[in-house]
């Protein structure tokens, strides 16, 4: 028992944990960039208030990178040992990156002054922007990842399939986990199974009455998932008209997931972009340049401020009262239901 408690309070303080640094690197970016906006004496000089000075400026923008190379390195520690991911390659592709993300903006952040030379009160600050417009690159490329694995699960076909491949791996997991050493785990796994065939029962009942469809259900459940296709063969008006609300559900919400997955590669385009712009600027001093990738940055920054505003409130008020997911009573009535 005492096992089992241990190992549900240390999960509960790893997702703490992802769900702290999952907004972190957004916040920082924000505060970044309002050091670089003040650094650049935009506002007037008279109004020291508004200016920040050198050093002022090395320390925020170092700290800034310093905190992300620290997020970056842990997201990419947490992909490449995450068990339950059924993408493996994707999650190593992007584990891997965020590594490199972190330990170079790590490295350099700290060692300006010997891989530069240049004075050092300066040098600190001079590859800060480049490491970071590399840092936003790689960072584009995998949420891009993620969208084209969400743009994956818009047409039911390619959906079933993603979901099968999903489903066999969580059982294969669910025969390699010891009970007694992983009580936890174990119970989270069952109860992602549970969820699967939910979602893969309901959405097969609601195309009961399209023979096509039917007939391509029949031919990817019958042999590898006799379980499921049983589940599938009786059915009552009643049940399809229950299937299809909760498929129009299920479609509304990969609809939505797919379209905020959309604003975020748009938004980390612009930031890359914006970033491109400063670490050119650095370079070869240009003031148009300069101004518009600070602009760029400042509307990315005020973006992540406004989307993490919401979510700041609702991790404090719920900190306090984390609950487990249970298997809710419409799920438990469908599969209760017993065929005619």
């Amino acid at each position: 028992m005492n096992s089992a408690n241990n190992v549900t309070s240390q999960l509960s303080f790893l997702e703490t944990v992802d769900e702290i640094i999952g907004f972190t690197p957004e916040m920082t970016y924000a505060t970044g960039t309002s050091i670089n906006l003040f650094s650049q004496n935009i506002f007037s000089e008279k109004e020291n208030l508004f200016s920040l000075s050198a050093t002022q400026t090395r320390i925020g923008i170092d700290l800034w990178n310093e905190i992300d190379s620290v997020c970056s390195i842990y997201f990419g520690l947490r992909l490449l040992t995450d068990k339950n991911n059924y993408r493996r390659k994707s999650s190593i592709i992007q584990g891997i990156l965020n590594i490199i993300t972190g330990a170079t903006m790590g490295y350099f952040t700290d060692n300006n002054q010997i891989c530069l030379g240049l004075l050092k009160n300066a040098a600190s600050t001079v590859l800060s922007s480049p490491v970071f417009a590399l840092a936003t690159a790689c960072d584009l490329l995998n949420v891009s990842i993620d969208l084209y694995h969400t743009s994956q699960e818009l047409e039911f076909k390619d959906w079933l399939k993603e979901r099968l491949q999903e489903l066999n791996f969580i059982e294969k997991r669910i025969r390699e986990e010891t009970p007694a050493e992983n009580t936890h785990e174990l119970a989270k796994l069952i109860h992602k199974k549970k969820q699967l065939h939910f979602q893969i029962v309901n959405r097969c009942l609601a195309r009961a009455d399209d023979p096509f469809s039917r007939q391509y259900i029949e031919r990817i459940l019958k042999n590898n998932h006799a379980d499921l296709w049983e589940k599938c063969i009786y059915y009552s008006p009643a049940m399809i008209s229950r299937a299809k609300l909760i498929d129009k559900n299920i479609q509304q919400k990969i609809n939505n997931r797919y379209e905020a997955q959309k604003k975020i590669v748009f938004m980390k385009t612009l930031s890359f972009i914006g970033m491109t712009l400063l670490a050119i600027a650095t370079f070869a001093p240009c003031p148009p340049l300069l101004i518009i990738g600070t602009a760029i940055c400042t509307i990315v920054a005020l973006y992540y401020l406004q989307k993490n505003a919401g979510n700041l409130f609702l991790f404090f008020k719920n900190s306090s009262k984390k609950q487990r997911p249970q298997d809710t009573t419409e799920e438990q009535s469908i599969f209760a239901m017993n065929p005619p």
